[in-house]
């Protein structure tokens, strides 16, 4: 969201200053199928890195705040019947000590409308396309790792909001788009997508999930396919909070963060990865990106979040893994959002809504001690100029 591609916050600036996968596939025919946007590592039976939740907390600054999220609930869409989601977050929480949760256990059932909280609550999204790619179940469990992923990084963050996982019938767009629909009828105060797609002219008429709905923010993934002429959807969305990638490394005693994207040739420039970036080709630059790139169009992403294969421990399917991508970012982003909120509610304001309050705390007085620019590193925008 700054001058070169990037921004990223500590959380103080939302608490306060806002007081104030891969591409889907269109021709011959094929259906557009939305993807994973994070990369797994092989699986572990024992669990890895214990000390990465509280790294990550502190890191950011969460663990500095009075807040945990309590009153909030957080939708994660994902897809592939993932009906292990509930079973899978209590061994992480047991694992890494994340604090406990309503609805795990066959004993103890809640649901986030009426408790107790907090609440993690799945629930089934009804199909809405007419398109069921054989290639779906190919990658079921990819699609079970994203989720998994999701709904445990989003409790890291925010363990005291409620969670609702809402699985897509199927990963084409429109089932998604249903998806989306369920949370926000759930009540939902943000909802996290880590899925996405190739934008394409058709998404216009798919603004309609994102319009007109106060007190919600939707969050996305950017995607890990480095600059491209296209960005993915939904993060390309002027009605969504797109989610880039940063690099967290060791630069001499202390740990920097720098902009994910690198060549995996470096000797011809070939092969790029890391966070997707760019000016997206469908959308005019919307009123709130005014003053923060040159552009034309509505630039991808808004802000960030360590992808770099940080390693973000996750359980699924009795087998560890960690995580990398720009989808580690985006359920901690909507977490975030969830911390934000509590922090509003305290003090008799209201839930955010969409993306342009992020863009008006940039430009408020507390700038400098909030926010941090990420300016070094190759990401979003490769050797082209956003």
């Amino acid at each position: 969201m700054n001058r070169s591609g990037y921004r990223t916050r500590w959380l103080g600036v939302i608490a306060a200053g806002l007081l104030s996968l891969a591409v889907g596939h269109v021709g011959n025919g094929a259906p557009v199928v939305a993807k994973p946007q994070a990369t797994p590592s092989a699986p572990s039976s024992s669990a890895p890195s214990k000390q990465m939740p509280g790294f990550i907390r502190d890191w950011y600054g969460f663990s500095k705040l009075p807040y945990d999220g309590a009153g909030q609930t957080v939708a994660i869409v994902g897809t592939g019947d993932y009906l292990a989601a509930g079973s899978d977050l209590a061994v992480f929480i047991n694992s890494y000590g994340t604090g406990s949760m309503h609805g795990l256990a066959g004993n103890d059932p809640c649901t986030v409308t009426a408790g107790p909280h907090p609440c993690f609550e799945r629930v089934k999204a009804p199909a809405v396309s007419t398109q069921y790619p054989d290639l779906y179940w190919s990658g079921g469990t990819h699609y079970h790792i994203e989720a998994a992923s999701d709904v445990q990084w989003a409790h890291v963050v925010a363990p005291g909001a409620d969670i609702l996982f809402v699985d897509a019938a199927t990963p084409t767009p429109d089932d998604v788009m249903g998806a989306i629909d369920v949370a926000v009828a759930q009540g939902s105060s943000v909802v996290s997508i880590s899925l996405g797609w190739e934008q394409t002219a058709d998404d216009a008429a798919r603004e309609t999930h994102f319009t007109n709905h106060p007190g919600v923010v939707f969050v996305a993934a950017s995607g890990d396919n480095d600059y491209g002429g296209n960005q993915l959807y939904p993060a390309a969305s002027p009605n969504v909070l797109a989610v880039g990638g940063t690099t967290l490394k060791m630069v001499g005693t202390k740990w920097a963060e720098s902009a994910w994207g690198r060549f995996t040739d470096t000797t011809n420039h070939t092969g790029p990865i890391g966070s997707t970036g760019g000016l997206s080709r469908f959308d005019a630059i919307p009123a709130y990106q005014q003053g923060f790139h040159t552009g034309t169009n509505r630039g991808v992403p808004d802000v960030a979040y360590a992808a770099d294969w940080v390693g973000f421990p996750t359980y699924v399917l009795g087998q560890y893994y960690t995580l990398g991508g720009t989808s580690v970012g985006a359920p901690q982003w909507a977490a975030l959002v969830a911390l934000a909120n509590q922090a509003r509610s305290g003090s008799g304001q209201p839930p955010l809504t969409g993306v342009a309050p992020f863009y008006e705390a940039a430009q408020t007085e507390t700038y400098t001690g909030n926010y941090r620019d990420i300016v070094d590193g190759m990401g979003a925008c490769m050797n082209q100029s956003c």
